[in-house]
């Protein structure tokens, strides 16, 4: 998922089918079509396991759907200033939109343990910013990883 994608989703999300959380966004259940790469959002109660099968109000997902996942909508007064999107059980994407950075949005986030009670097996992030080379936004990143604990690794 690209930054692009992620603001995509962010921008027009329908926060009113989402789950409130630690008084920082909402959860949104979607699944994604692996045909057209789009999100279908569900109300809660839409998606429930039966064994090993994930099924839609009763019905098994629709052909095509790669999975489904959480994805988390920062918000600021019911405005949506962010997202999360989960990577599997070891990494994050995060994005906070531009004309909301700065402002501790992520900090916050990071800080209420949410990350934690989602992912309890969550150990460390993944960065590509280098310590050498861009060493502003890897203490960034850095700093934003130990208000949740989390190790900070580099893909390099």
């Amino acid at each position: 998922m690209t930054n692009e994608e992620l603001e995509l989703i962010c921008r027009n999300t329908d926060i009113s089918v989402g789950t409130p959380i630690g008084g920082v966004g909402i959860i949104l259940d979607v699944i994604e079509d692996s045909r057209t790469c789009r999100f279908e959002y569900l109300r809660n109660g839409d998606l429930t396991l039966h064994g090993l099968n994930l099924k839609i109000n009763g019905k098994p997902l629709p052909n095509g759907c790669f999975g489904y996942q959480n994805v988390i909508i920062l918000l600021e007064e019911n405005t949506p200033v962010g997202i999360v999107f989960p990577m599997g059980k070891s990494d994050l994407h995060v994005l906070v939109l531009e004309e909301y950075q700065g402002r501790g949005i992520m900090s916050n986030f990071m800080s209420s343990g949410i990350v934690h009670q989602l992912n309890p097996g969550l150990s460390s992030i993944r960065t590509n910013f280098s310590p050498r080379f861009d060493p502003d936004k890897y203490n960034k990143i850095k700093h934003l990883a130990s208000k949740a604990g989390l190790v900070i690794r580099t893909s390099t």
